[in-house]
């Protein structure tokens, strides 16, 4: 039972230690790889934030790309916009931000902690091994949410979004037509497309 276990245990960090971050934007200070899980599937997703030292402003928050962490198929029938919308569902949230950027929220409402995410338009596919990593092609052009956090004494901590997915950046120029996953390990699939349009 113990060798199973240690198999498992070096078949999982050999799988994580393969994925292979793509570079972030020029803007991001910061990128780390995190497993999400979706709809009982887990996901490993590069993260690439700027959360400036104590700073209120210009902290931004995009994913970069992500891939099913296990080839074997695990049950669910998400697209890749389904995915990605569960991933900054995630991500989104008051205990993840405190981890990600800031361990406090200034007090309402005089003061705010304010973010945007930027969920880039045009996705590429890459064969890694058998599994498919989904990949932003294009930084020039983005749907934007921009939110805000403080702290109430009676509430705790307040969120509010606004601008929902709104466009940003360049229009895209991308396919709006999704390519078949590419077959051959190292390959790209054969062009970028729009994963769906900003709101």
């Amino acid at each position: 039972m113990k060798k199973l276990i240690l198999l498992f245990v070096v078949a999982f960090m050999a799988m994580f230690n393969n994925f292979e971050a793509k570079a972030c934007p020029s803007w991001a200070t910061n990128s780390l790889p995190f497993i999400f899980t979706v709809d009982g599937c887990q996901y490993i997703a590069t993260i690439c934030w700027q959360c400036p030292a104590g700073g209120m402003t210009n902290n931004w928050i995009a994913v970069q790309d992500f891939r099913l962490l296990s080839p074997i198929p695990c049950g669910n029938d998400d697209t890749p916009r389904q995915i990605l919308d569960a991933i900054f569902a995630q991500v989104n949230t008051v205990d993840w931000l405190a981890g990600l950027c800031i361990n406090f929220y200034p007090p309402c409402p005089d003061n705010s902690f304010t973010y945007s995410l930027f969920r880039y338009d045009c996705w590429g596919k890459y064969n890694d091994g058998g599994v498919i990593d989904y990949y932003v092609c294009d930084m020039n052009s983005w749907c934007q949410e921009d939110c805000s956090i403080c702290w109430d004494n009676l509430r705790g901590p307040i969120q509010t979004c606004s601008n929902y997915w709104y466009s940003g950046g360049n229009p895209p120029t991308c396919s709006l037509n999704e390519p078949g996953d590419p077959t051959n390990p190292g390959t790209y699939g054969l062009w970028c497309w729009q994963l769906d349009p900003c709101n």
